[in-house]
């Protein structure tokens, strides 16, 4: 036991099985030490911690942690742990098989043929279930949304390192997406006059969150415009509260004021670092970003590659 950081995590386990009121910092660590346990291979860790992490939040954990739970406790041979919090995940709304079957963490559980199959029954069943309830040509129409608002985005990243941030590459790619974005606004907006903001029980979760992308990449105008309707779909459980915290940022940035949630980040063009944009009383961030759904500030900036202190910005 010659690791400081390894007795760090030790003691604290002691402490927290002996201390009934936990802190949120508590948890806001415990989640982002272990998604740094994962990135370092310490795959048995990375789930004690997340294990503790779900023990702490109770009714309040997210697919995509259960998700992540399932991902480390696969990692770490712990099978039947990592079925329990996939199911978990399926029942908070994950529905994406395709990922599922793909996910080269979850490998290890393909060998457990009974459980994997059954595994795989229920998400089908839960898909069908949902899927009859759908406008299913309405679902349809913004899943294309979705896949023409992202597949130029995702190629901005190669096309920069590729070319430079300068190049007429990268300027016909900026030209593509800001031709798709304003033929994506015109459907939305169509969408959206006659039936309202589209939530999930309308057209499922992939097709929500099209409308909502197709709106933080739309200007100011329209966000503001449309902002109150995504409100209200949230309040009613028909939106995730993520995409409202990304909207809400975006416009406080477009308006040069703090973000709220600490969603918005940029690249330093001295440093090359990404940064975050400033945040309004950074030091309770966490709190905030934890209403919407959203991961501590720190295991987000970590994932995104962004640089991050509570002194800064």
């Amino acid at each position: 036991m010659d690791n400081p950081k390894a007795v760090g995590c030790l003691m604290l386990f002691l402490l927290l099985s002996f201390n009934l009121n936990i802190s949120a910092q508590t948890v806001y660590y415990l989640l982002n030490r272990s998604d740094s346990l994962y990135r370092a291979k310490n795959f048995k860790m990375a789930a004690d911690m997340m294990d503790k992490a779900i023990s702490l939040k109770k009714g309040i954990i997210t697919k995509g942690q259960y998700y992540d739970a399932a991902c480390y406790n696969a990692l770490a041979g712990q099978t039947d742990k990592a079925f329990q919090y996939l199911n978990q995940s399926i029942q908070k709304g994950f529905l994406d098989i395709d990922a599922l079957q793909k996910d080269a963490d979850l490998i290890s559980l393909h060998a457990k043929s009974s459980s994997w199959n059954r595994l795989l029954d229920y998400l089908k069943k839960t898909i069908k279930d949902q899927e009859q309830k759908l406008n299913l040509p309405l679902k349809s129409e913004l899943e294309v949304i979705y896949k023409l608002d992202q597949q130029y985005r995702l190629l901005l990243d190669s096309v920069q390192k590729k070319f430079g941030a300068n190049s007429a590459q990268l300027k016909e790619l900026w030209f593509q997406i800001d031709v798709t974005d304003s033929i994506n606004l015109s459907k939305v907006k169509r969408i959206i006059q006659s039936y309202g903001w589209p939530g999930k029980d309308l057209v499922g979760t992939t097709a929500n969150r099209a409308v909502w992308l197709t709106i933080q990449h739309a200007d100011i105008t329209e966000q503001k415009k449309y902002i109150p309707l995504l409100e209200a779909s949230v309040k009613k459980g028909q939106s995730s509260p993520d995409n409202l915290a990304f909207l809400v940022d975006r416009i406080n940035v477009e308006e040069g004021k703090p973000q709220i949630y600490g969603s918005q980040f940029k690249e330093n063009p001295q440093t090359g670092e990404n940064e975050f944009l400033k945040i309004e009383d950074i030091k309770n961030v966490n709190k905030r970003r934890e209403t919407m759904g959203l991961e501590p500030i720190e295991v987000y900036a970590e994932r995104c590659g962004v640089k991050y202190s509570q002194t800064h910005p």
